[in-house]
């Protein structure tokens, strides 16, 4: 789920923030993320530039890595939860904000690798949004499941069973993915409906 606009950017530079969490941005991360700017419909030159100001340098005597992730995280929320932009709702929809924490942990196993920087900023945007915990935990189970079940499609590809075997087993985790996808997607589609009967 995503919105226009200043919004698309916003997602995108919280994103990218995310990434940076480790120090590197690891090449499976950076394919995950064109991908997502990609389905956003945010172009390259777009993306291009949201990647460099990311990027800006800040003073290191003054400010650890981690407290400049932080805060630049931080703003990035806070424009979005502010209302003084046309975008100022963006982060203020539980099922936005579920969308959103979904898509970093995705980000997080982008690369293998879920890392305690990245759980970190899960935490932080999961207490400030004051989403369950248990939402968190079942989103973050699901993703390391995923991530299994692309290392077990991955791996039986390369096996010498019968092309039949390698087939069907193939196509019964592909629909345990969809699956577990599809469970994803009524979470969302379940929050979007409690905010709008809410209003």
């Amino acid at each position: 789920m995503y919105i226009t606009d200043y919004a698309k950017e916003a997602q995108a530079r919280l994103y990218y923030f995310f990434m940076m969490a480790d120090g590197d941005v690891s090449s499976a991360k950076r394919e995950r993320f064109d991908q997502i700017c990609e389905e956003m419909g945010i172009d390259d030159y777009s993306r291009d530039q949201i990647i460099w100001r990311c990027w800006k340098p800040y003073d290191k005597q003054k400010t650890s890595h981690w407290e400049h992730i932080r805060e630049k995280i931080l703003q990035t929320v806070r424009k979005g939860e502010g209302g003084f932009l046309s975008s100022g709702d963006l982060f203020k929809r539980n099922d936005v904000r579920i969308s959103v924490i979904w898509t970093l942990i995705n980000l997080g196993y982008a690369d293998g690798e879920y890392s305690k920087a990245e759980r970190r900023i899960v935490a932080m945007l999961t207490d400030r949004w004051g989403l369950a915990q248990s939402v968190t935990a079942d989103l973050t189970d699901t993703a390391e499941a995923l991530a299994a079940l692309s290392r077990q499609k991955e791996w039986v590809k390369t096996t010498s069973k019968p092309y039949d075997v390698i087939k069907d087993t193939v196509e019964e985790l592909d629909r345990n993915i969809q699956m577990m996808f599809d469970n994803i997607k009524a979470l969302i589609s379940e929050a979007e409906i409690a905010e709008t009967e809410g209003r």
